[in-house]
């Protein structure tokens, strides 16, 4: 049997997306917010996603081989893919695969390594069956090597589906109410992590706050504990997930209380350890003998109401604590799975994997030679993660590809771009490298467009908004008149690889995906403010020619001119909004943002 071409599909819940294998091992991705220009998608099958992969690799349906989805809710994904085919292509198999399986295969995969410790983290995966223990994944180790991908270890939460009770969170629902709580909205995440800057770790030594307490870690199993950790206005946003909505109903307003009545923490649990021996250790959760967890809850206190400004000190301090409970539980993980795997390097993905600082701390920390960080770590990974676990599991496929940069979009002809300027102001450059850098150098902010996008959550050079990082101001002209958003946001400093250590302190030596926490030295500090958080770090990229191309002419281009081989990046969108995907998105959002250039290729449009 010949080559596959092989279809994944991500579709459920949100970030749905789809990524296309051919024989002659071509890859391309995408996720569907791109395309329908709705952040995240939600409840969305891919349909458009399909069809552009489709047109860009020049195939239809027909040429599909095998499609792979992975399975997040019992196996209804299949059953949705069929019918959105319309029983077109009913012969071809239909292969689901779990969700953290997906995960891991599109870090493992990508990473080039033959032989890797995988760790996945998020909020909730798959419902499943561990270790006869019925709940929600939030953690899977594996060990990936040539074309297997074997599990370790899982932490599942049990559930009783007839009253609703949850046994612990993971680390990934433990964040996300942390961020719901300090005042973010859902999917926010990213606010926490730079918020978390401005703390200076009060709470941990306050009593209640005991991260040994809030934390129980048992070989290989992570659970967050729930009695220390219920904030009231997070608890709103959950309450379909932990079961609680008939509580909801019957209690209207109220039912916050009744919940926590009927979350009598200690006495369900030993209830349900008398019936279930051992759950405690299935579950993650260490039973109440050996833990005493304090009775606590966070006070009720007015959110985030200016999102230009910074929250209470309260609210700080809450982001730090949460921050500092991730980053401690992950790096004492890592030590684990590489002593159990006895693996040199490492793979990352999951919603968590977005998390720089935690990231940092699993390259420093925890004994490995390379740590890869899939740059899709979120959900619309895993339909890349479904493609690729169909070519070398399903298929057996040779390792063929190392993922060195993103760009698994399409490209844009000349025609394309030309054809949606109509009256625009523009003109085409003969030297587009040499002018972005001046423009740049002269204190414009421009909105860059080239290649194929990016794949995943992240701007990395192809769909970015750019400007000059030596001027402090730059930083809140960018976050309040550009970006409209918290003025606590940090910006993502991209700079030349071979001069990266001369302005970073970064726990590699490279960064390709801005997905490493570093640390401005002290004598730049002053020279790239912009790019300067407030407790001097910093979220770097490194650039190199061979994988970055245009973009990377650019910043050195920008460092002849003024001896700084630094730029400002941040994504190319709007509030609330996708990052652009096509030459009209680029256009439309250029036009309703106060951004003063936009470079589509070899044009440079005015306003």
């Amino acid at each position: 049997m010949g080559k596959l071409n092989i279809l994944g599909i991500h579709d459920l819940v949100h970030d749905p997306g789809a990524a296309i294998i051919t024989r002659d091992n071509r890859i391309m991705a995408i996720a569907e917010e791109r395309l329908n220009r709705v952040k995240h998608s939600d409840y969305t099958f891919p349909s458009q996603s399909i069809a552009y992969l489709f047109k860009a690799l020049d195939i239809t349906d027909e040429d599909i081989d095998l499609i792979v989805v992975d399975r997040t809710v019992k196996n209804r994904v299949a059953s949705r893919v069929m019918d959105n085919y319309q029983g077109k292509i009913c012969d071809i198999p239909v292969v689901t695969i779990n969700h953290h399986v997906a995960h891991a295969a599109s870090t493992f995969f990508a990473s080039g390594f033959e032989d890797a410790a995988i760790i996945i983290v998020d909020g909730a995966g798959e419902w499943v069956n561990y270790d006869g223990c019925e709940g929600v994944e939030d953690l899977s180790l594996y060990h990936g090597s040539g074309n297997d991908i074997r599990l370790i270890e899982k932490t599942v939460h049990y559930r009783d589906k007839k009253h609703g009770y949850c046994y612990g969170m993971g680390l990934g629902k433990f964040y996300a109410k942390m961020t719901r709580y300090v005042g973010f909205d859902k999917k926010q995440e990213g606010k926490m992590m730079g918020l978390a800057s401005y703390g200076n770790g009060d709470l941990l030594n306050q009593p209640g706050f005991s991260l040994k307490d809030l934390i129980y870690f048992d070989e290989g199993k992570i659970s967050v504990n729930p009695n220390i950790v219920w904030p009231e206005r997070s608890l709103e946003d959950d309450v379909n997930y932990y079961g609680f909505k008939q509580v909801m109903a019957k209690h209207g307003k109220h039912y916050l209380k009744a919940v926590l009545n009927r979350l009598n923490y200690f006495n369900v649990f030993n209830r349900k350890i008398k019936k279930h021996k051992g759950i405690g250790n299935i579950a993650g959760i260490a039973p109440p003998v050996k833990c005493k967890f304090p009775d606590f809850r966070f006070p009720k206190t007015n959110r985030l109401r200016d999102e230009c400004t910074l929250p209470d000190g309260y609210y700080v301090e809450v982001a730090h604590y949460a921050q500092r409970a991730l980053e401690d539980a992950l790096a004492e993980l890592g030590k684990w799975v590489q002593i159990k795997t006895g693996a040199k390097k490492l793979c990352v993905a999951g919603g968590v994997g977005l998390n720089i600082d935690a990231n940092s701390r699993l390259v420093s920390d925890c004994g490995f030679e390379e740590v890869f960080t899939q740059p899709g770590s979120s959900d619309t990974g895993t339909a890349l993660g479904c493609a690729l676990w169909g070519a070398h599991v399903y298929e057996k496929r040779d390792r063929f590809y190392t993922m060195r940069n993103s760009y698994l979009g399409k490209e844009y002809c000349d025609a394309e771009i030309s054809s949606i300027l109509g009256s625009a102001e523009c003109k085409k450059s003969d030297n587009i490298v040499i002018d972005t850098a001046k423009l740049i150098e002269e204190g414009k902010i421009i909105g860059w467009f080239h290649g194929g996008s990016e794949h995943g959550p992240r701007a990395l050079g192809h769909r970015s908004i750019l400007i000059d990082p030596r001027k402090a101001e730059n930083k809140d002209i960018l976050n309040l008149r550009v970006k409209k958003r918290e003025s606590f946001r940090p910006f993502a400093p991209v700079v030349l690889k071979e001069c990266c250590k001369e302005y970073f302190d970064i726990p590699a030596s490279s960064s390709p995906f801005m997905l490493l926490k570093g640390w401005v030295k002290d004598d730049k500090r002053s020279v790239i403010p912009a790019v300067t958080h407030v407790d001097g770090s910093a979220r770097v990229q490194t650039l190199t020619i061979e994988d970055n191309g245009r973009f990377y002419e650019v910043v050195k281009e920008f460092g002849r001119i003024t001896g700084v081989p630094v730029l400002l990046n941040t994504s190319f969108n709007g509030p609330g909004e996708p990052i652009v995907e096509s030459p009209k998105d680029a256009l439309d959002c250029f036009n309703r943002l106060d951004l003063d250039i936009l470079i589509l290729e070899d044009y440079i449009v005015y306003k």
